[in-house]
């Protein structure tokens, strides 16, 4: 019974050791993917009741949606939600037609959501 076992492991070594050798080493790994978008919320223009946003992303990532927000003072509204399919897009925040509020000071940053409905690289404000 102890040469079955000895021819048994020896067998399994080598089918293991063919295997393994079959890889080709010189070939290069493949590479990563970016996992994490780049976000940038840029000002484009500003008049006196509205402001122009340009929103500019590095990685494609067709299956999530982008989500625009605006700080005035202690309040963050998010008031753009949209897929994003281009690379950058404009949006001007007129607060709804209503105009902003003259002599206000307004801050903008914008984060994607994945998938699974979680907040990921939120930009710079």
């Amino acid at each position: 019974m102890k040469p079955a076992k000895i021819l048994s492991f020896l067998i399994l070594t080598c089918i293991f050791l063919i295997f393994n050798c079959s890889q080709n080493p010189s070939k290069p790994p493949e590479p990563v993917l970016q996992t994490r978008d780049t976000i940038t919320v840029s000002i484009e223009q500003v008049t006196h009741r509205s402001v122009s946003l340009r929103l500019t992303k590095k990685l494609k990532v067709k299956s999530n949606r982008y989500v625009l927000n605006r700080i005035s003072g202690p309040d963050t509204l998010s008031f753009v939600i949209f897929p994003l399919s281009s690379a950058d897009t404009l949006i001007i925040d007129d607060n709804e037609g209503q105009g902003l509020a003259l002599d206000s000071e307004y801050s903008y940053f914008a984060y994607r959501i994945d998938s699974a409905g979680i907040a990921k690289d939120t930009s710079a404000t």
